[in-house]
């Protein structure tokens, strides 16, 4: 699987002119973090969402040393359990492309979201 970097997903981000041509794998972390199932479903060109990600909100996106990125996804499971859902997240052949590496059940309940996965990260100054 051909992947590109975090640096495609900031580009994107920055620069509103550049958002009618985004790669399918920026168009597809774009999608999850605004829950657009549609628009996630258009980027990997399939009809149906992964069922480990279905009712799952977009947690936290990180670069992957290997290219790509590694998505976290936040699943409730009732009010008592939760579910975390890992994925490399990649492109090829000019279509999104998502491999789930990880899955794991929690006995708590999954917390609320608490703003954008691709929230930009503090100024340095404002961490002191």
């Amino acid at each position: 699987m051909m992947r590109a970097g975090l640096f495609l997903i900031a580009a994107a981000l920055a620069a509103p002119a550049f958002a009618q041509s985004v790669p399918p794998m920026v168009a597809f972390i774009r999608a999850a973090d605004n829950g657009d199932a549609a628009a996630m479903m258009a980027a990997l060109g399939k009809d149906k969402l992964p069922r480990e990600i279905e009712g799952c909100y977009l947690r936290r996106v990180y670069g992957n040393p290997e290219g790509g990125v590694l998505a976290a996804w936040m699943c409730a499971e009732g009010e008592k359990a939760s579910r975390v859902v890992l994925a490399e997240v990649g492109q090829a052949d000019g279509k999104a492309q998502m491999r789930i590496v990880r899955e794991t059940r929690n006995k708590v309940p999954a917390p609320p979201r608490s703003g954008p996965a691709l929230a930009p990260d503090p100024a340095p100054e404002a961490q002191k």
